[in-house]
């Protein structure tokens, strides 16, 4: 019964991950109705591993009510990422971590692969990359790699990293000399600066990632990270040389909140209707885009895992905690498991004892 259950997991962690590259790719164009029946199976799949779960009562209880919650959300065509990102956190229970990373690595990397490749042939070949792919921006040129976004692949990048550190039993001063190249090249190419920032607060974290401080303050991360983001945006008011100073720092990451805040409003339930106001109000930052878009109630849910008694921690699953949120705060990405694995991180040390399948 526990390998039908992982294989339930495996196949729904899949669909998951595939709906978040196609989502991406300008390469593959399904109907509507395929992605979301992907969508609805991986939920079937998800739902029906956790059936066949045991819990505890109080367990029980938990993912029920958290469950409702998430469910009415997507009824309310919020976001399906909320929903199965939620059902693949409770289902990681007795589902062996590292098979999940080996399969999100697996599947990131050929994806990479395929892009990568297209666009160096088609750049080199035919040309038709100059008018599709290449963007002149304040940044210089930007090339987007047959993807939506310049920033996906390199945040794919920097997520596969994460797969590797947490995958590797030692990570020595070499490996992050190989990160930083590979991050470097895509940071030419696309110009993100997100992900070199992070790389670097990585590179800190890993370093420091032993020390008491950092296992006392943790669990706090996210609560401790929202806070410094409402504090930067009442810099407006008090030190506003100050704050448009940072806000250029952050690609205007303060200055679209804000107006966001003024002109719409905090709001407990997520706004229905995002998509128009989404557009005006580009909103990178989580914690700001869940007062404004999502609700409190999906800034305090998101957050609740990280204040959760863990049956388990190891050092690289506690700067995995760090570095999403800090990722949160620079962009929504770790919300979706499908582009990122922090949630399913957290998962495995609240409801998977011992560390056999972690280091």
């Amino acid at each position: 019964m526990k390998k039908l259950n992982s294989y339930l997991y495996y196949a729904a962690f899949i669909l998951i991950v595939l709906l978040r590259l196609f989502y991406m790719s300008k390469l593959i164009n399904f109907p509507t109705y395929i992605t979301k029946l992907m969508v609805l199976f991986a939920i079937f799949l998800l739902v029906l591993k956790i059936m066949l779960d045991e819990h505890s009562f109080k367990e029980l209880v938990l993912i029920v009510l958290f469950g409702l919650i998430f469910i009415f959300l997507y009824i309310k065509d919020v976001s399906y990422v909320f929903l199965t990102t939620y059902l693949a956190f409770v289902g990681i229970k007795n589902v062996n971590i590292k098979n999940v990373i080996k399969i999100d690595l697996v599947l990131k990397l050929f994806f990479i692969i395929i892009h990568c490749s297209l666009f160096a042939l088609d750049y080199l070949f035919y040309d038709s990359a100059i008018v599709n792919e290449i963007f002149i921006t304040s940044k210089g040129v930007v090339y987007s790699l047959f993807t939506n976004n310049p920033n996906n692949l390199p945040t794919l990048v920097f997520w596969m990293i994460i797969d590797i550190i947490f995958l590797a039993k030692n990570n020595k001063a070499r490996n992050f000399i190989i990160y930083f190249i590979i991050i470097s090249i895509f940071y030419e190419l696309t110009k993100t600066r997100t992900v070199l920032i992070l790389f670097f607060i990585l590179l800190i974290l890993y370093i420091i990632k032993d020390k008491k401080i950092v296992n006392s303050i943790y669990k706090y991360s996210y609560f401790i990270m929202f806070l410094i983001s409402i504090l930067l945006l009442k810099l407006h008011d008090i030190f506003p040389k100050m704050f448009f100073d940072i806000n250029s720092l952050l690609s205007n990451r303060l200055s679209y909140p804000y107006n966001a805040i003024n002109n719409i409003g905090v709001r407990f339930m997520p706004l229905l209707e995002q998509k128009e106001l989404n557009m005006i109000y580009i909103i990178d930052n989580f914690y700001l885009k869940s007062l404004v878009f999502y609700g409190i109630i999906i800034l305090l849910l998101m957050g609740i895992p990280f204040l959760l008694k863990k049956k388990n921690t190891t050092s690289k699953q506690i700067l995995i905690c760090l570095i999403t949120a800090f990722y949160l705060f620079l962009e929504v990405a770790p919300i979706d498991v499908g582009y990122a694995i922090s949630y399913l991180i957290i998962g495995n040390m609240i409801f998977n004892k011992g560390v056999r399948n972690n280091e």
